[in-house]
């Protein structure tokens, strides 16, 4: 989790993001070396950052030009990248088809809003990703939509990782199917139209909440 004081806060984005980089560094380093089923394994990355305040551009995903929306930077990101995104309103929704890791700045005010028209806010259809430090709000209210959704019906999906998120006021919280090696941790569901959490066909599923 990224903890910043207030002298640096009051510098701005700008000053903080060399002490950024050093530090999902080492969280990423230690999500290497201290997997979950070794769900990681790749040691060479990027990290490549969102920023909704980036209006004008332009756009290339570096400290200084950020992406504006999460969509964007999952299309530039490889196999073990990672995408931090500032804090902001992203109305939006995401296909995870990467095996990225997508760390927010603040789980209270990195938001990702479906605008109660999303059936879905975040997809995932691939292996080995995380996701850490949002809240995901206001998907469609019905059993047919959720904030989360982890399928592919092509292949098994394995390693996701989703800690420290605020998942409230969708249809359901977190779909899951086809998946094994699962961690939900230290995660907010509540007030979602549907379950908090539905598996269908998931083995070794690890919840902590």
């Amino acid at each position: 989790m990224f903890v910043y004081n207030t002298y640096f806060r009051k510098r701005g984005k700008t000053e903080i993001k060399n002490l950024l980089i050093l530090i999902i560094a080492i969280l990423y380093l230690c999500t290497v070396f201290f997997p979950i089923n070794n769900a990681f394994e790749s040691t060479s990355y990027n990290i490549i950052y969102v920023d909704d305040d980036n209006i004008d551009g332009p756009w290339d995903g570096s400290s200084d030009h950020p992406y504006n929306n999460l969509q964007d930077a999952i299309n530039a990101a490889l196999n073990g990248d990672i995408i931090y995104v500032f804090s902001g309103v992203y109305s939006q929704y995401a296909i995870v088809n990467k095996s990225v890791n997508l760390v927010g700045e603040n789980k209270n005010n990195t938001i990702i809003d479906g605008n109660s028209t999303l059936a879905r806010i975040i997809q995932i259809d691939v292996s080995n990703v995380s996701i850490s430090n949002f809240s995901l709000v206001n998907s469609i209210k019905t059993e047919l939509a959720q904030a989360i959704y982890v399928f592919n019906n092509n292949f098994q999906i394995k390693n996701i990782k989703i800690s420290d998120c605020i998942i409230k006021d969708n249809g359901k919280g977190i779909y899951l199917n086809n998946v094994t090696n699962i961690s939900i941790t230290n995660c907010d569901i509540h007030n979602n139209f549907a379950q908090s959490i539905l598996a269908g066909k998931v083995d070794n599923i690890f919840i902590n909440n």
